[in-house]
């Protein structure tokens, strides 16, 4: 059986053990992540944390959502339904979103999840609670955005035959930002080196595997899938995107 998160071998549950336990520990985080969002409350600057795109209005408006408990349990309070239902348990009576509720239906899903990691659907709901932690990173700023890395693909200054290749490191999730290669002096948007990236299979580029995902227009669990079918190179977090989208190409024309 393979896991329905990484597509790894999963030998007793539809998940994996790496997968299940990293499913487990974002549950557990998202009362902490209410509680660290309290802290981010100030506009965020540039340079400094995880990139939002957030307009400067006074306010971290990711932060101001965040601790009201709203998106944890919109989400966690319809899973839970479902859970309830099909294990035949008492329905339950939802107030409104606060601290206490939040950790009331987190610690319903930990208790019931060695039940729903054997539960067909436990791929969606994997997909769903990843999604929602990452959501709390930003809130909370406990993990910075990847820094994708893009090959410069102007001429070499020296050698008008070969490319600069200075790797440039694009942090920012504003495709529209000016990057300046500091090796051949041209100017770039995120968006452009992309762009070339994804014409010219002779030049590189590292990104992680949610951009690589929106990038293709595919789910970024498919994307893991195509990575771990094709053994695709990575450096950490950084996937080799040209290898990625030619193996893609290849396979799905």
């Amino acid at each position: 059986m393979k896991c329905s998160n990484c597509s790894r071998k999963a030998t007793e549950q539809v998940l994996c053990k790496g997968c299940a336990g990293q499913l487990q520990r974002a549950i557990a985080d998202l009362p902490i992540q209410v509680k660290e969002a309290h802290k981010y409350l100030a506009p965020t600057r540039g340079g400094q944390g995880t990139n939002t795109g957030e307009p400067v209005i006074g306010i971290n408006v990711t932060a101001l959502d965040w601790i009201t408990g709203k998106p944890i349990t919109d989400l966690l309070w319809e899973w839970e339904k479902l859970i309830r239902e099909e294990r035949q348990l008492t329905p339950p009576a939802y107030l409104e979103p606060t601290a206490d509720e939040v950790g009331a239906t987190v610690a319903f899903h930990l208790a019931h999840l060695n039940w729903t990691l054997d539960q067909p659907w436990v791929g969606d709901y994997c997909d769903e609670i990843l999604a929602l932690h990452k959501q709390g990173q930003v809130a909370s700023r406990t993990q910075r955005d990847p820094v994708r890395r893009i090959a410069c693909p102007s001429p070499h200054p020296d050698e008008p035959d070969l490319y600069c290749n200075k790797m440039l490191a694009v942090e920012s999730n504003d495709l529209t930002e000016s990057l300046t290669c500091s090796r051949c002096k041209t100017h770039w948007t995120p968006a452009r080196l992309v762009a070339v990236a994804m014409s010219d299979p002779n030049r590189v580029a590292w990104l992680d595997i949610e951009s690589i995902a929106i990038w293709v227009g595919i789910s970024e669990r498919h994307a893991r899938r195509v990575a771990q079918s094709f053994g695709i190179e990575r450096k950490g977090q950084l996937f080799n995107f040209t290898e990625f989208t030619t193996n893609y190409r290849a396979n799905t024309i």
